[in-house]
């Protein structure tokens, strides 16, 4: 059984979200080819706004930007509240938002699902195709399993391999993988990276196995919804 971590170790600086990836030697990103440049040269987290809540504002905001041309949200606000509800309380402490986030280019290039940032949590649309290209060699097994789990398909298609979802399959994926998994991180958040890592992979199989579905005491959670 997972044994939480004490939540004892808090710090609320801010952050500088440049200096995360050159921590971050475990850090796995999906990037889309481009023939301009090469991209393995680094890579530089986009800036994203930090929501700052007032002083004894207990409310978690849920911020909608539009996704951006051929994109979409999986997800809706409604959903995210209503998930928020299911989860121990303890988890979301201090948690200040949770923003649906527009599409750039430079996140196309390198593409993640969600971060976690300075009590913040970012969440990055999908393709309306519903395809994502990854790579030309097929990842790991380690990698593919994660993604069939919640329904995703690896497909090669022009000497390319890309991962496909359906709706169903990657609004179940969204929903119980990548927000579970960025809002542990926001509960563990002293921890390092690996540990941080490790420690929210395991709780999002555990979680989806239904093993927390009665071990802590909920609460009403105050959510709004801004749409900006």
């Amino acid at each position: 059984m997972l044994n939480l971590i004490p939540n004892n170790r808090l710090s609320f600086r801010k952050i500088n979200s440049r200096k995360v990836y050159s921590q971050n030697k475990h850090y796995k990103f999906f990037g889309i080819p481009i023939k301009e440049k090469r991209v393995d040269e680094g890579f530089d987290i986009p800036d994203e706004p930090l929501f700052e809540k007032e002083n004894g504002n207990d409310v978690i905001k849920i911020i909608v930007e539009e996704a951006g041309k051929g994109y979409f949200h999986p997800i809706t606000p409604d959903e995210i509240a209503s998930k928020l509800s299911e989860l121990p309380h303890e988890f979301l402490k201090g948690l200040k938002a949770i923003r649906l986030c527009a599409i750039t280019r430079k996140k196309k290039i390198f593409y993640r699902f969600g971060m976690y940032l300075s009590d913040n949590i970012y969440v990055y649309p999908f393709s309306e195709s519903l395809k994502l290209p990854i790579s030309d060699t097929k990842p790991k097994p380690s990698i593919t399993i994660e993604f069939e789990k919640f329904g995703g398909r690896w497909i090669f298609e022009n000497n390319f391999w890309y991962l496909q979802f359906d709706k169903e399959s990657l609004r179940n994926f969204y929903l119980n993988n990548v927000l579970i998994h960025e809002i542990t991180h926001h509960y563990d958040r002293a921890s390092n990276e690996k540990n941080r890592e490790n420690f929210a992979d395991n709780f999002v199989i555990q979680y989806n196995k239904g093993e927390f579905t009665n071990r802590f005491e909920k609460t009403d959670i105050k959510t709004k919804i801004i749409k900006v």
